[in-house]
């Protein structure tokens, strides 16, 4: 699952200085949620070059409920904010493998100056990456 202001196209609205989390379940071909033990995930900001914002990076938390296993990860109100100066800013999660890197789920990152409204009601989008 993804909480916070995301559209179908998976781009998140915020606030700047607010800070921004995506969370999701990873299932397999079979729709099999992924056991995620041992697997690390990084959340990014970029910029329209592709470039990672200088002190946007966060490391992502594989954690466990009720549907199984997840993972999560938050760029911080101060990360959030670096990333406003951006031109056409980006998030993604990537899983950091021994010979590279996965990108799970990626988007538009549109920040709004604060004591604007979200150009977007707030949703919630079921997210099943396989």
């Amino acid at each position: 699952m993804i909480f916070n202001r995301f559209d179908s196209s998976f781009t998140a609205r915020l606030y700047a200085g607010e800070p921004f989390t995506i969370e999701v379940q990873l299932s397999d071909e079979a729709g099999f949620i992924e056991r995620l033990d041992g697997r690390i995930f990084e959340v990014r900001a970029r910029d329209f070059h592709g470039d990672v914002v200088p002190g946007a990076v966060s490391a992502g938390v594989v954690g466990t409920d009720q549907k199984g296993y997840y993972v999560s990860g938050t760029l911080t109100g101060t990360q959030t904010a670096l990333v406003t100066a951006t031109i056409e800013p980006s998030y993604e999660l990537v899983e950091i493998l021994a010979n590279g890197e996965d990108v799970v789920v990626a988007g538009k990152l549109e920040i709004e100056a604060r004591g604007a409204s979200p150009s977007a009601e707030p949703t919630t989008t079921a997210l099943g990456v396989t």
